[in-house]
């Protein structure tokens, strides 16, 4: 049986599945064994490859497949069981399609009864493709490295595992203070290297000369406390920097507002390494390995 990984991960071109039994997950750090299953302090579990798959990480260096898979993840893969494989070949055959860059949508077809997953074209970022899946009961946001990456752009990208760290992070450890300001982290159920899925926030872009002195507040305490991680040398943190295009241009699409005026920062972090070392990157990886 495929893992995890394997279903929703096999067909990038940065991230592609391949046979190295040695590889380990990276950044998972369980201190939680009361349910008899190893959890990090968030409580997120690691299901992870049986095969002896890997795929090589922003370093160059070889990493178990695996799934982060937050508790909320848990209790939604439990009540929609069976929904991997569909998703999995709807992304597949997706990739297959030449689907235009536009502000339109195109509705999925073949994912069964009660299933809507729709390609949100016009709100892909520089790494990502956006979905939209709608159970009958929920909606949430799946999230897939754009297969059109070219190397120079995927060394500059990170993996969902350690997008979804970095959040889970900065909502417990900030959550307080960023509460006090209405600013929230969205929610991760599941990250891998390539895709991920986070419960989807219902609102709007804001008006950011109506918000922008709790935003801007926001993004200090969130960039002090990235600056303290990198500090740390924490190996999840390494070259990692807030996302600050509203500061820079007013621009507040990294933001949702809800109903009751809060704010959700949905688009975090950028992993930007030096030029030498992206070249560095690059030139230790063999492909031979992978093709």
């Amino acid at each position: 049986m495929m893992s995890v990984e394997a279903q929703l991960a096999r067909r990038s071109v940065g991230f592609e599945l391949f046979k190295r039994s040695s590889a380990s997950v990276k950044h998972f750090a369980p201190v939680d064994f009361s349910d008899g299953i190893p959890r990090d302090r968030f409580g997120n579990r690691v299901i992870s490859s049986m095969s002896g798959l890997a795929y090589l990480d922003r370093n160059g260096d070889p990493v178990k497949a695996a799934a982060l898979v937050s508790r909320e993840g848990e209790g939604f893969l439990r009540k929609n069981k069976g929904l991997l494989k569909p998703i999995e070949q709807a992304l597949i055959d997706c990739d297959g399609l030449d689907y235009p860059r536009s502000n339109g949508m195109t509705v999925v077809p073949g994912l069964g009864d009660g299933l809507r997953l729709t390609r949100m074209h016009g709100s892909d970022g520089y790494q990502s493709d956006i979905f939209s899946l709608e159970t009958g009961e929920e909606k949430v946001i799946v999230k897939k490295i754009q297969k059109r990456l070219g190397y120079n752009e995927f060394f500059t990208n990170q993996p969902y595992f350690n997008d979804m760290l970095q959040t889970q992070a900065v909502a417990q450890d900030l959550g307080n203070q960023l509460a006090e300001l209405g600013v929230f982290m969205p929610t991760f159920l599941f990250a891998t290297g390539q895709v991920c899925a986070l419960r989807f926030e219902d609102g709007f872009y804001p008006d950011y000369f109506k918000v922008e002195g709790k935003l801007l507040a926001a993004l200090d305490i969130v960039k002090s406390y990235i600056k303290e991680q990198v500090s740390k040398k924490l190996p999840v943190w390494k070259n990692v920097y807030l996302d600050e295009q509203v500061r820079i241009d007013g621009d507040s699409s990294n933001f949702i507002e809800k109903q009751d005026g809060s704010l959700v920062l949905t688009d975090r972090f950028l992993y930007f390494p030096p030029e030498s070392e992206r070249k560095g990157v690059q030139n230790k990886i063999d492909f031979s390995e992978i093709f």
